[in-house]
């Protein structure tokens, strides 16, 4: 089933919620306004992205007009432009919560909203 679920910055994010997303066992749930953070990984054959070490792996949903790609690394990009590649460290605050899509990796525990993305963020001033 999809669900949409409107942000607090007024726009929407499409995701991708089944009962089948159990089977990821017992979720982590990174609560509102919490920062994530870490190295860009992805999954071409399901379209799983998530964010792990530093910290639990992560699924990530990117802000509107972020997307990502498979060439064949993920790569995430906005208006034709790549803001990150696969194991670059970025990170973003939580607007919701939510639970992993089916096709993650089992060991993707958590999953949410990010309302933006900060590049480098283990530089000082980032968070």
């Amino acid at each position: 089933m999809r669900r949409r679920l409107a942000t607090s910055l007024g726009g929407a994010a499409l995701l991708a919620v089944s009962a089948a997303a159990a089977a990821h066992g017992p979720a982590y749930v990174h609560p509102v306004g919490m920062y994530v953070e870490g190295r860009l990984h992805g999954d071409a054959r399901s379209g799983c992205v998530w964010l792990a070490d530093p910290g639990p792996p992560t699924q990530v949903d990117w802000p509107k007009g972020v997307t990502a790609r498979f060439r064949p690394a993920v790569e995430l990009v906005r208006g034709g432009t790549v803001l990150a590649e696969q194991g670059a460290l970025i990170g973003g605050h939580v607007l919701s919560p939510t639970r992993p899509a089916d096709g993650c990796p089992n060991e993707v525990k958590a999953a949410a909203v990010v309302g933006d993305i900060q590049l480098n963020p283990g530089l000082p001033g980032r968070h």
